[in-house]
């Protein structure tokens, strides 16, 4: 059994040691073409498991990878993304795909990936993962005979741009809807630079809706506000 992970970066090297706790037996794949990246991959792995950081195998691109994959990971950053699967697709056959959040950062790359997922019978998740956890579930089930009329997410300079998928996710968990409305008026008026070079976040309010579900999360410049979510039903609140 192959397991790829495609970009070694921040959150590459976790989902590599997610992957080196797996009892399994299979060969784990690190493809980027940056050797520091790399060395720092290997060594987080190694604080799980040392056996899987010495024999992992190293790709600068995915052609050099193994004619089938069980399972791939692209961890790259979104302007990058969809060459990544591109290139993924046409030198091996996949199985089972995660893809990092932000996805992309055009329109038009959203529908050319679909089609190659679908083209390639691959199935595919998006890395948002909050509605897999227990106490999510549980409240998912708590508010299953008062649903959800409004969620409130608040706390620091947490991420808004690149994190608030999570909860626009989490929401149509909780609702079962897909309908959004955004509202982006109470957005601060100042672009800010990302800690990921070449990107840039936000913050501000950003309000909306979810079928007749409202929300509104929030990120405050430069604070450190601890995070709080509130969910609100017509009787209950958790």
């Amino acid at each position: 059994m192959n397991l790829a992970v495609i970009g070694a970066g921040q959150l590459g090297s976790r989902h590599l040691q997610g992957l080196s706790k797996l009892s399994q037996n299979f060969a784990l794949h690190i493809v980027d073409p940056s050797k520091p990246s790399v060395a720092e991959a290997r060594k987080r792995i190694g604080e799980i498991n040392s056996k899987r950081a010495r024999d992992a195998f190293i790709h600068n691109s995915p052609e050099t990878l193994p004619d089938s994959i069980q399972l791939a990971i692209i961890a790259t950053t979104a302007d990058i993304r969809l060459s990544a699967l591109k290139t993924l697709c046409a030198h091996t056959s996949v199985q089972y795909l995660i893809l990092e959040k932000v996805l992309f950062q055009q329109t038009s790359h959203f529908k050319e990936a679909e089609k190659l997922i679908e083209s390639n019978s691959i199935k595919c998740w998006v890395n948002c993962a909050r509605r897999a956890y227990p106490d999510y579930i549980d409240l998912q089930d708590y508010f299953s005979t008062d649903p959800i009329t409004c969620m409130h997410v608040v706390g620091g300079d947490w991420g808004l741009g690149c994190n608030a998928i999570h909860f626009l996710d989490l929401l149509t968990f909780f609702t079962g809807k897909v309908d959004f409305e955004l509202d982006v008026s109470h957005l601060d008026s100042e672009i800010r630079v990302s800690k990921r070079e070449r990107f840039v976040e936000f913050t501000g309010w950003l309000l909306g809706k979810c079928g007749e579900t409202k929300f509104s999360p929030k990120s405050t410049f430069e604070s450190q506000a601890n995070h709080t979510i509130s969910l609100y039903g017509e009787r209950k609140l958790a």
